[in-house]
Parts: C-alpha cells; sequence; structure tokens
C-alpha cells in the first residue's frame, strides 16, 4: 500500500510559491528602479545649486567682459605711457641742468664777448692707457671710454690788429680756466700743478683789418662739465 505525505508536498508547493526565481527578479527590478530613482533625486538636490551657482557666476563674468577688455587694452598701452613718462622725466632733468648750466654760463661771460653758437652735448671719449706687460715683456694698452657732458660754445670779438686777436684768444682760455663762476659746472683738472676748470680751445679763426676795420676773431670754447 503506497502512503502520499500531503504535509510534505504541501510544503514544497508553498515553497516554489514564496522563492518563485520570476516574482524575485521582478521584486529586485522595482527595488533597483526605486534605488535609482532615489539616487537621481538626490543627484539633482545636489547639481541644482551648483548649475545656479555657475549660472551666477557666468553672468557675472558675462557683465565685467567689457572691463576685461578695457583692462587689457590699459595694460597694452603701459608701456607706452611707462616710455613717455621715462623720456619727459629724463627732459625735466636735462632741462633744469642746462637751466643751471646756461644761468653760470651767462654770469661768467665777457662784455666784449659775443656768442653766436651754445650746445650741450654727452660725448663719449676713449683713451689708451698703458696695461701689464704681456708674456714676451711687450707693453700693452687698455682702452677705457668714459661719457662726458660737454657744453660747447662759439663767440666773436674785436681787435684792432691780428698779433691782438691773438693774445686775446690766450687770455679767454685762460679766463674761462680759471674762472671761479665757471667752476660752479666745470669739471676740475690738473695744469702745473694748479686745479682750473677743464677748458678745451676746439676752434679759432680771425680776419685781417682793412682800413678802418678791426679784426674780428671767432672762437670755438669746450668745457667739460661735471658729471
Amino acid at each position: 500500500m503506497l502512503h502520499i505525505n500531503l504535509f510534505h508536498e504541501i510544503q514544497r508547493l508553498e515553497f516554489e510559491r514564496k522563492y518563485d526565481p520570476v516574482r524575485i527578479m521582478g521584486l529586485a527590478f522595482v527595488l533597483g528602479l526605486l534605488g535609482l530613482g532615489v539616487w537621481t533625486a538626490i543627484l539633482y538636490l545636489n547639481y541644482k545649486p551648483a548649475r545656479e551657482a555657475v549660472d551666477s557666476l557666468q553672468k557675472q563674468i558675462k557683465t565685467m567682459e567689457p572691463q576685461h577688455k578695457e583692462a587689457e587694452m590699459r595694460l597694452a598701452e603701459l608701456p607706452a605711457y611707462q616710455k613717455e613718462f621715462v623720456f619727459l622725466k629724463k627732459r625735466a632733468q636735462e632741462k633744469s641742468l642746462q637751466s643751471r648750466n646756461l644761468e653760470v654760463f651767462k654770469g661768467c661771460m665777457p662784455t666784449n664777448l659775443f656768442v653766436k653758437k651754445l650746445s650741450i652735448f654727452r660725448e663719449v671719449i676713449s683713451e689708451k692707457l698703458p696695461g701689464p706687460k704681456d708674456k714676451k715683456g711687450h707693453p700693452t694698452f687698455i682702452t677705457r671710454s668714459t661719457s662726458v657732458n660737454l657744453m660747447n660754445f662759439e663767440a666773436t670779438y674785436s681787435e684792432a690788429t691780428k698779433p691782438k686777436s691773438l693774445e686775446q684768444r690766450d687770455h679767454l682760455v685762460e679766463f674761462f680756466a680759471h674762472s671761479e663762476n665757471l667752476g660752479g659746472i666745470a669739471a676740475e683738472t690738473t695744469k702745473d700743478g694748479k686745479v682750473v676748470n677743464t677748458v678745451k680751445l676746439a676752434g679759432f679763426s680771425t680776419t685781417e683789418p682793412v682800413g678802418n676795420e678791426l679784426a674780428v676773431g671767432t672762437i670755438d670754447i669746450r668745457v667739460e662739465l661735471k658729471k
């Protein structure tokens, strides 16, 4: 006689109903969709303030763009302004220096001397100096270049004769070399053991008097100025 355990069959059917693979997969799918929705909501809540901040920043950048372009234009023009400022500053210093030099120069001019030309300029002077001997004992020379400020003026005067004109030339060179007024702007040098102004005769010419005319001397004096 065959005995059937109905209770066991009932338990098996109940287990298969509860743990049906299709049902489990459907439940997992629903839970996955629910988790994805929650995650999407969290991302949106975090994204919205960040997006609003980015939009606000972009609006600020757009409003500041004209100012930025203007600032770039100003920066591009700055080197030109700096160059002009340096040029004007240099011109102002040169004018101040020249005004002082001209004032001193005017105060030391003899009354019989008529200035025709006057210039103040900078010049580079090179000079050869003895250097150390080479390996064979031969002398060597070193070239030294220095920048100096010079004042050059051309003036005329009148004398009765040509010899007097030549004497007046030598007298004027000595006069400017020992002038205390000119010493306020002239560089110093030593001559015959005495400190004198650095004055050089750069050129000279004189005419021959004819009849009642006088001999007209033209003298060109160069003065080295103080640094």
